[in-house]
């Protein structure tokens, strides 16, 4: 499978090493890592973009997270999740997971 990953210029030359061992394309993209999500998304026009939160049934996967902890917690939902983010998907999917919960009215018993 071809791939090409575009990288903050300040990527470390470990990764960029990493990367190209695995034969993977990079590019290098000036300014934050966020330019290098616009410059994937201007580019998306002409190829396919596989962020992981851009595909629908990924992110719809992850309301998991809510569900397996109302169930574990006796069908409650808690009072509060703390969670680390990268790109967010797991805050995105206990959001939409705990509102659905609360849309049919299980969120709480």
């Amino acid at each position: 499978m071809r791939v090409k990953i575009l990288a903050p210029a300040s990527t470390s030359p470990a990764k960029i090493a990493q990367v190209r061992a695995y034969g993977a394309e990079i590019q290098l993209v000036e300014g934050p890592r966020e330019e290098s999500e616009a410059e994937a998304i201007r580019q998306s026009n002409d190829t396919f973009y596989a962020s992981h939160n851009r595909q629908p049934l990924f992110l719809e996967g992850t309301t998991s997270l809510a569900y397996e902890l109302w169930e574990d917690l006796g069908f409650r939902a808690p009072d509060n999740v703390v969670i680390p983010v990268g790109a967010g998907s797991s805050l995105l999917g206990c959001a939409v997971g705990f509102r659905e919960l609360m849309k049919v009215g299980q969120d709480a018993k």
